[in-house]
């Protein structure tokens, strides 16, 4: 999955008077991701079953699924993370985590082409290893062991942004919250986006005044009737740590 820094929106900016600056977000290149149509509210991620199941690992081959995030040795900004990746098929999938040498638990399971699941390191001490599990063509793989652990640094306040967008009316923007950094040292490159379809375009403007990171739709027509979903990321460079929070949008 590509990635790529935000770029200034002309349209946003004649919106947007008085010499603010807007950054522009990017999409991904994924359009089978139409869920089902949120409300206007943001929600933490699901709590958990209680207990994990331990799991005794089988002999599989090594394969990464597509995207899979974070990345080995990433620092999130929040405990509370998405383990987020791609599979070509409509494929069952799980994700396991364990704390240093500790064993193997099954966090939890997908069926899906675009998959997240919440992965709690505060049930790690703040440091785990995670795998996923998945298959494809009738195979099926176990992605490379991957370390990651919580630092402080900026982080969305929620895991979750539902978000309803008026298509009859002018594009408003949506208020994000930040915690834990300074807006004004956060850069363009600081704010990216994966897994909206490729005619969904976003757009950011932080609020450093407000607290906040409002987002909008470019266009709110393009949002499939169904609704859609997609993940805007957060990288601190002070600190060296990343975050992302799920983006749920449902025209109305």
């Amino acid at each position: 999955m590509k990635w790529q820094p935000i770029a200034a929106s002309l349209v946003v900016i004649a919106l947007f008077m008085g010499g603010m600056a807007v950054w522009r977000l990017t999409r991904s290149d994924n359009p089978r991701n139409t869920g089902n149509a949120p409300a206007n509210d943001a929600i933490d991620l699901p709590a958990d079953d209680g207990e994990w199941k331990t799991v005794k690992l089988r002999d599989l081959p090594s394969l990464d699924p597509i995207g899979l995030w974070p990345s080995h040795g990433a620092r999130v900004s929040d405990p509370q993370l998405w383990v987020v990746w791609e599979t070509r098929e409509h494929a069952s999938c799980r994700v396991i985590a364990r704390s240093g040498r500790s064993a193997w638990y099954e966090v939890g399971s997908t069926k899906a082409n675009t998959h997240y699941m919440a992965l709690d390191l505060s049930r790690f001490n703040d440091e785990a290893w995670f795998c996923v599990e998945w298959t494809e063509g009738g195979r099926e793989y176990r992605s490379q062991e991957r370390l990651v652990s919580f630092g402080a640094g900026a982080a969305f306040g929620r895991r979750t942004y539902r978000i309803a967008v008026p298509k009859a009316e002018p594009a408003k923007p949506f208020d994000i919250n930040v915690v834990g950094g300074e807006l004004r040292r956060l850069t363009g490159d600081a704010f990216l986006t994966s897994l909206f379809p490729d005619n969904v375009h976003c757009w950011t403007l932080p609020r450093p005044d407000l607290g906040v990171l409002q987002l909008g739709v470019t266009d709110p027509a393009s949002i499939p009737d169904a609704g859609c979903f997609g993940f805007l990321e957060l990288r601190d460079p002070a600190t060296g740590t990343v975050d992302r929070v799920l983006i749920e949008l449902r025209p109305v």
